[in-house]
């Protein structure tokens, strides 16, 4: 990997879920996201929901501007079944995040707000899968001691 920094390293690896209920939002991002990162999109929370079912994503961008209960709906299935996927809020209203109901939510989220220059996306982006790699590496080893004592007491030895 020589010569390679974090952030291409990031990038490569990096894939994001962009959700937006406008068509033509859908079309700008995905292009502009395509040229940094492997990239699906919806239009709504129930197909986000499947392909997160589908696909591993490190990032899931959102624009909170859809139905209140879709988009609350979405969150939800975002931040407690993938808690080391990143996510980024997108709004043109500060106070529609502020409505959000679940607190956890927003608090697991950046924030992005419109409008927004498509290299803020990208650098935000890259910033959240950074995060959540070093969230996920740093669990792994947490768990690493306690796997490795389990298999002490079973007697499974040393590897």
């Amino acid at each position: 990997m020589r010569g390679m920094t974090l952030r291409t390293e990031v990038s490569n690896l990096c894939s994001v879920l962009f959700v937006a209920a406008e068509e033509a939002t859908l079309g700008t991002a995905g292009a502009i996201l395509s040229m940094h990162f492997q990239v699906k999109l919806a239009t709504a929370a129930e197909p986000a929901i499947a392909l997160m079912d589908q696909h591993h994503f490190d990032v899931a961008c959102v624009d909170i501007d859809m139905p209140p209960r879709d988009c609350g709906h979405l969150l939800h299935a975002a931040s407690t079944s993938r808690p080391y996927m990143a996510g980024i809020l997108i709004t043109g209203d500060y106070q529609s995040v502020l409505r959000l109901e679940l607190q956890q939510t927003r608090d697991h989220f950046h924030l992005l707000r419109k409008p927004y220059r498509p290299q803020e996306l990208t650098t935000l982006i890259h910033r959240a899968a950074t995060a959540a790699k070093l969230k996920r590496m740093a669990h792994r080893l947490r768990r690493e001691p306690a796997l490795q004592e389990t298999r002490l007491s079973a007697g499974g030895g040393l590897p």
